[in-house]
């Protein structure tokens, strides 16, 4: 008797799992959606939503760097999150940088563009893996599958995309960007900030916003 419920039971609970399973991928897959249309709408406060605690993590440090970091330390930051500290003083109002928090920061980051279109632009998501409270989506890039996987995390009941998971692919392009252009990273971030803005930056983005 007791081994007929041990296997009834298993059964049970493989029946659960196959149900939750395909539940828990159309989560995914609506996270993906929601965050790719609130970031292609520029509706920054719609993709904090969907982000989760390590990606406004990051945000909290670029809020860090920029109030507190000053020449020194901020020429020593790696190409991705110098440039974010340079975008940030330079295209945000002193106060608003002054007022905001990190979701704050990285919703005012959407709106203006500092966050990438084009890590979602004509992308979707392939092949799923779910394990426990972690699950990872294969690119989609132009309908081609790639080798690259988004990292979500659930929280609160909510699947959030970990936007941190890109930047290991985004510093070695921003690198050979910089190496196209024949110029001095600094120069070369400057140039960009400045036909993003149509005003050239001043020697106050080396300095600590306070």
């Amino acid at each position: 008797m007791e081994k007929r419920f041990t296997i009834l039971f298993a059964a049970l609970l493989l029946c659960v799992v196959c149900f939750a399973q395909p539940k828990e991928e159309k989560a995914v897959r609506k996270s993906f959606e929601q965050y790719k249309k609130a970031l292609l709408d520029e509706n920054g406060a719609k993709a904090a939503l969907w982000v989760d605690r390590q990606t406004i993590g990051y945000y909290q440090q670029v809020l860090l760097w920029v109030k507190e970091a000053d020449s020194a330390q901020t020429d020593a930051l790696p190409l991705l999150d110098k440039l974010m500290v340079f975008s940030v003083r330079h295209r945000t109002p002193h106060e608003d940088i002054l007022s905001f928090d990190a979701k704050a920061l990285f919703a005012y980051a959407v709106e203006k563009g500092m966050v990438g279109k084009g890590s979602v632009a004509g992308n979707s998501l392939g092949t799923l893996r779910i394990q426990n409270d972690q699950a990872e989506g294969q690119l989609i890039s132009q309908g081609n599958p790639t080798s690259f996987y988004f990292t979500f995390h659930k929280e609160e009941g909510r699947w959030k995309l970990n936007l941190t998971r890109i930047f290991p692919l985004a510093e070695p392009a921003l690198r050979q960007s910089v190496t196209d252009s024949e110029m001095e990273e600094n120069a070369y971030f400057f140039y960009i900030l400045e036909l993003l803005t149509g005003e050239k930056p001043g020697p106050d983005i080396w300095q600590p916003v306070k």
